[in-house]
């Protein structure tokens, strides 16, 4: 299993309900980023 850096930049909106993509988390040091996800699970190490 390869581990992949989050990509900076804001989350997608989704097309179906138009709310930012839930399946992706934010990382909370970037620009424009939404208290609506989930911190990632690296954000504390």
């Amino acid at each position: 299993m390869s581990s992949t850096p989050l990509k900076p930049g804001p989350k997608p909106i989704a097309d179906s309900t138009g709310e930012v993509d839930k399946r992706r988390r934010d990382n909370k040091k970037t620009p424009g980023n939404n208290d609506e996800l989930k911190p990632s699970k690296s954000t504390n190490k």
